[in-house]
């Protein structure tokens, strides 16, 4: 018996809405619930929407949610990849000071990549800014400025760690395809996950469908609140899923933290690619970091 597939559109629940965008629930039969934000104008608008929308969501899942994901997993951070100064330091800071060695390594991280993610004509580091200027002035009948916004500067830099998260720990996901005579109409059936457990990342997927007026293509992309990035996404051209492990059996090029996060080059290949071709070349363009299977 086939898996049912429901239409998400008799499903939904309108839970707010700003100038530039609208959040969505959809709860179907049988299923976890998942929130649907559409954004609309350029990077910084759609940046602004998102943290109107999610101020709640946001604030829980940058203090309190990551913060116990980062006791439970500090000794995922690759310290043999870190410079000595800092592996010793996170090593250190992981036995009694979890969130603190994060913070100091997710900040590392973004000193080496601000220059390669701030010449991304996606204008991520607009939408980012968005982000935290959006969570200071939430939308509903009940909004409150949250006590975060004490302190812009702090606010700002907990969004870009966080989109630093993925490429810090390198992560690792899984992804299978289907075609021919194993699918009902012998067409390409991609499943994909997001293997970070159950922890806040699985607690608040949410499917982001930007609508943007700085670039030309429309595109989706499964994802957390405040992050930017692309793991896993689409547009009506290509739709794209990344696997960390080697395939082949050979050696894995080492890598290093100096270029473009690869959440934020598959972000530029989603949102900037009219075919196959177009995302193969931005992929073969950009200074890569380290390697995934896309």
């Amino acid at each position: 018996t086939p898996n049912p597939i429901y239409d998400a559109s008799k499903y939904a629940t309108k839970l707010a809405s700003t100038t530039n965008g609208v959040l969505y629930q959809i709860t179907a039969p049988d299923t976890a619930p998942l929130k649907i934000m559409h954004v609309y104008g350029n990077a910084y608008e759609r940046g602004v929407a998102h943290g109107q929308l999610l101020s709640d969501d946001l604030v829980q899942f940058m203090t309190t949610d990551l913060q116990s994901f980062f006791l439970q997993e500090c000794n995922q951070i690759p310290v043999d990849k870190l410079p000595k100064w800092l592996a010793n330091a996170v090593t250190k800071l992981c036995k009694d000071a979890a969130p603190t060695a994060f913070t100091l390594a997710l900040g590392w991280v973004w000193e080496q990549q601000k220059e390669y993610v701030n010449a991304s004509k996606t204008h991520v580091l607009d939408e980012m800014a968005g982000i935290a200027d959006g969570i200071c002035t939430p939308v509903g009948p009940n909004a409150t400025v949250p006590s975060i916004c004490s302190n812009k500067k702090k606010l700002l830099e907990t969004v870009y760690h966080v989109n630093m998260l993925p490429e810090l720990v390198q992560m690792q996901c899984s992804m299978m395809g289907a075609w021919g005579a194993a699918t009902p109409n012998g067409k390409l059936t991609q499943l994909r996950t997001l293997d970070f457990g159950g922890g806040p990342f699985a607690d608040r997927s949410m499917l982001v469908v930007h609508h943007p007026t700085d670039t030309s293509i429309p595109f989706a992309a499964l994802s957390f609140p405040a992050f930017t990035g692309i793991v896993t996404g689409f547009s009506k051209n290509l739709a794209q899923s990344e696997k960390e492990d080697d395939v082949t059996g050979g050696r894995r090029p080492k890598g290093s933290y100096d270029g473009q996060a690869v959440a934020m080059v598959i972000r530029d290949m989603v949102q900037l690619s009219e075919t196959k071709e177009d995302a193969i070349a931005i992929a073969k363009a950009a200074k890569r970091t380290w390697s995934v299977w896309l």
